[in-house]
């Protein structure tokens, strides 16, 4: 695994935690590196001040990497925790055409199904510039995999289905209780 590289996936706090500690302490070590060793040669005392710069800029940024990744694995425990413990009563059957049809007139729109016992979200994503409200490269998609079009997105969510259905627990975050479809 590659320090420098944001994990999205991860379930465990365990990783980026060490990660955090270690980085930490590196940081600290470099920063009373003087207490710690003592350098006579002028040269050696720049190579070793430009080293520790370095190192600890690059430790600050695995630092931020890995809170980032706390957060993403406390959204992640909260995504599975929403999978397993939903209720079938508050979920809602939608075809694949009523999920088609939400993705395409929505510019940006978020549904989370479960399938096989396991949450994975689908719709649709947009860009805009600031300040405008206009919407542009919409995009859709099925966990981390993006369509560029709706017969793409069709096509992919017909493995996820039953009977041309999904179980549909949340729509941008609402029950089904709250939906207006």
């Amino acid at each position: 695994m590659n320090v420098l590289k944001y994990n999205e996936g991860l379930k465990s706090y365990k990783y980026p935690i060490i990660k955090l500690l270690i980085c930490l302490a590196l940081i600290a070590i470099f920063i009373f590196r003087g207490h710690i060793i003592h350098i006579d040669n002028r040269v050696a005392v720049i190579i070793v001040t430009v080293c520790c710069t370095v190192l600890g800029v690059i430790c600050i940024y695995c630092v931020y990497i890995s809170v980032i990744e706390i957060l993403q694995v406390h959204e992640n425990k909260m995504a599975d925790s929403a999978a397993l413990n939903y209720n079938a009563a508050e979920s809602r059957d939608l075809s694949i055409d009523e999920i088609v049809k939400l993705a395409e007139t929505n510019d940006i729109i978020e549904i989370l199904i479960i399938t096989n016992g396991e949450s994975i979200t689908v719709g649709s994503s947009s860009d805009c510039k600031q300040g405008s409200s206009r919407f542009f490269d919409k995009a859709y998609y099925i966990g981390k995999e993006t369509f560029p079009g709706i017969p793409e997105f069709k096509e992919a969510l017909m493995p996820y289905s039953s009977d041309g259905k999904l179980s549909v627990i949340l729509i941008d975050g609402l029950k089904p209780k709250y939906w207006k479809i």
